[in-house]
Parts: C-alpha cells; structure tokens; sequence
C-alpha cells in the first residue's frame, strides 16, 4: 500500500495542480448538463 501512495506522490508533484484539474473537470460536467 506504501507503494500506491508513494507513486501517486510522483505523478502530481504539484497539488495545487491536481486541484486545478479536479476543478476544470467539475465544471466541464455542469456544463455538460
């Protein structure tokens, strides 16, 4: 399990970034709707 968190330490090195996206993607949905 140490692994799995690790890994996904490195693949978003930036978490404000992550936020970004979750951020793009939610609206991307409402406005699907």
């Amino acid at each position: 399990m140490e692994e799995k968190q690790q890994k996904k330490i490195k693949a978003s090195p930036r978490p404000g970034k992550l936020a970004g996206y979750q951020t793009n993607f939610l609206v991307s949905v409402r406005l699907a709707r």
